[in-house]
């Protein structure tokens, strides 16, 4: 039996699946991943690709205490459990628990403890992106074994949500039909929850802005990404721009509507953004969980990163030229370079895509009408 430990932001477990996956292709056994409530609605969908014999176990931990912790990970007798959030109190509990191999990253924290076999990375200077890095924490279980298996990511595909992609389509359907520029997935009735097929696959192209993150300050103000939306609505008619919104976050307001202008503000429900971004051609966004969503998803997207992220978490997907690298965290930013990089992003942008067209876009059509 394998433990595995992940608890964090949302782009820090999405960057995880890949090591999950191989951890699952490798070891016909259980694998049981302590996680939050964010990783338990990422994880637990991992199960849909695989025999349900051989599914993840997800805890949720942030409801325990560090004894339950324990007590539960001393219930199931782990062979190997990987550490890969290797603080202070972290590993003295798995020090301390029955886990006969304990698997981390080498740091000030575990470098003298005999019972973690370590990994040596460094965010600073390695070469590597750290999903990478998370890899190597696997191949310690077993190198050999590691290096001659032949696993093929590309093959992975994460699983559809039927019912929060028939969400997605109707909400969409009903803003456009209404013309509406608001779609709020809180207020989406119970009677929305219809099957994905009742709906005609979205043609129009979708390019998702996402203006918001928490992680970094590495970023421009929501009045760029509203400017850039709006420019982008205005040269591309027969595309719909979406500005992603989630609650509490600071209010969208656009100044000037337009038809193929929507801001999509999304619930606690993280599949409506994964379903959401499926449908999409190009995502824009800063160095967060929704970038990361994307690039699982190999949907195309345009990073808005440094020079040091740009190598630590650009994602399998992710082209480098395909990032607006900026120099300073938006606070420090003059007036002036904020608008050299909204220009800059815009270009960017511009040059991903396709001539303007004159078609317009329309309401999705339901199959039976």
């Amino acid at each position: 039996m394998i433990g595995f430990y992940r608890s964090a932001f949302l782009g820090d477990n999405v960057i995880a699946i890949r090591a999950l996956y191989t951890l699952r292709k490798l070891y016909d056994c259980p694998i049981v991943i302590y996680t939050n409530a964010q990783g338990m609605q990422i994880f637990s969908r991992l199960n849909d690709g695989f025999d349900k014999t051989r599914g993840f176990i997800c805890i949720d931990t942030e409801t325990m205490s560090k004894q339950e912790l324990l007590a539960h990970i001393n219930a199931k007798q782990f062979d190997y459990f990987i550490l890969t959030q290797p603080n202070r109190w972290r590993c003295k509990l798995l020090s301390a628990s029955n886990a006969k191999c304990i698997i981390s990253f080498a740091t000030a924290a575990n470098l003298l403890n005999p019972r973690i076999h370590k990994v040596f990375f460094s965010r600073a200077f390695s070469a590597i992106p750290y999903h990478k890095a998370l890899l190597k924490l696997v191949r310690k279980i077993d190198p050999t074994r590691y290096d001659r298996a032949e696993i093929a990511y590309s093959h992975f595909s994460y699983p559809i949500d039927e019912c929060a992609k028939a969400r997605v389509l109707s909400a969409l359907d009903n803003a456009l039909a209404k013309a509406s520029n608001l779609i709020t997935m809180g207020d989406m009735p119970p009677q929305a929850r219809v099957q994905a097929q009742d709906f005609a696959r979205i043609t129009t192209p979708i390019i998702c802005l996402n203006p918001f993150v928490k992680s970094t300050r590495i970023n421009l103000p929501l009045e760029s990404y509203i400017a850039v939306a709006q420019e982008l609505a205005t040269h591309y008619p027969q595309m719909l721009i979406v500005l992603l919104h989630y609650k509490g976050a600071p209010t969208i307001t656009l100044q000037s509507p337009m038809p193929n202008l929507l801001v999509f503000s999304n619930d606690d429900n993280l599949a409506h953004i994964i379903e959401l971004l499926r449908l999409s051609c190009l995502l824009i966004s800063p160095s967060t969980g929704t970038i990361h969503l994307a690039d699982m998803l190999r949907i195309n997207t345009i990073g808005i990163y440094n020079r040091k992220d740009s190598r630590l978490w650009l994602g399998e997907s992710m082209q480098k030229e395909h990032l607006l690298l900026l120099e300073k965290p938006l606070e420090q930013m003059s007036k002036y370079e904020i608008a050299t990089a909204t220009q800059d992003l815009l270009a960017l942008v511009k040059s991903l895509l396709p001539l303007p067209q004159k078609p317009q876009i329309s309401p999705v059509k339901r199959v039976n009408d």
